[in-house]
């Protein structure tokens, strides 16, 4: 989708910022994990990604999806939402968990629209939902975008920005709760979907140059008040506006002791 980035002036605030102690992981080969309880959709998955260069683990009840999350920095786990010994929302909540460090991306499937479990599974944290049985260019397109979220491999810098957008020909106006080197979560009045291209415009603190970028969400969530937060990622950003946003990050980056200290402590990476 071609977005126009925006050019209108855009006033900014901005809080302290904080750091957010999620240390930098360079993985060019990415870890997938496909749970599934029947084998045939379980063997489909695995031919469809066969050709991806990642590395594939497979596992068919929920404890070995565990095991496997407990020895393993998987980058997406791929699970249909009824498994044989333990629902799936049970199996999300501890990826979580046991991904608190890194950061994982979750893609949910079914083969039903709605039903109680399936719920569940949404409220307990999944980035994408597929219909099964799935279709090949759309599943690898779906696992290919939730790869892709490089914020979560960067060090998160907590501030609020007020960030002016455009999704399509709608503008809106937003606030971060963080921003990276590869993106921000952003919180914003408007509904819109994973994988909508955004033109975004904002200030940096004490700056009165805007940093104007092209995006993407990779992410929606609702923040403790019920607020829409978007997970978004930079597709298009111009190497001065990245050398000042890199610069204000590590401006603000944790040492290494808070780094091992806010590590154990700190919530699953929304951006």
């Amino acid at each position: 989708m071609s977005q126009t980035l925006l050019t209108e002036p855009s006033a900014a605030g901005a809080t302290d910022a904080t750091a957010v102690a999620t240390p930098p992981v360079e993985q060019s080969v990415k870890k997938i994990l496909l749970l599934d309880g029947v084998r045939v959709f379980l063997r489909l998955e695995e031919t469809l990604l066969q050709r991806c260069e990642h590395e594939l683990f497979s596992a068919s009840t929920g404890a070995e999806a565990l095991e496997i999350l407990e020895r393993e920095d998987i980058d997406l786990l791929v699970l249909d939402h009824s498994l044989p010994d333990m629902g799936g929302a049970e199996v999300i909540t501890r990826a979580r968990e046991l991904q608190v460090e890194t950061g994982i991306s979750i893609l949910l499937l079914s083969a039903r629209d709605h039903d109680e479990s399936l719920d569940d599974c949404i409220a307990a944290g999944c980035d994408a939902f597929l219909h099964k049985p799935v279709q090949g260019r759309e599943f690898c397109a779906q696992v290919e975008t939730l790869l892709d979220i490089r914020a979560r491999r960067h060090v998160r810098t907590l501030v609020r920005l007020q960030v002016k957008a455009r999704c399509v020909d709608r503008f809106f106006f937003g606030h971060t709760v963080n921003v990276s080197e590869g993106g921000m979560l952003l919180e914003s009045p408007l509904d819109m979907a994973v994988g909508e291209c955004l033109g975004l415009r904002f200030f940096l603190p004490g700056t009165n140059e805007a940093i104007s970028c092209l995006a993407r969400i990779v992410r929606n969530e609702r923040g403790e008040g019920g607020e829409r937060r978007y997970g978004i990622t930079f597709d298009e950003i111009c190497e001065s506006d990245l050398e000042r946003l890199a610069e204000f990050v590590a401006h603000h980056a944790p040492t290494s002791n808070e780094l091992v200290g806010a590590a154990t402590e700190a919530e699953p990476c929304n951006s």
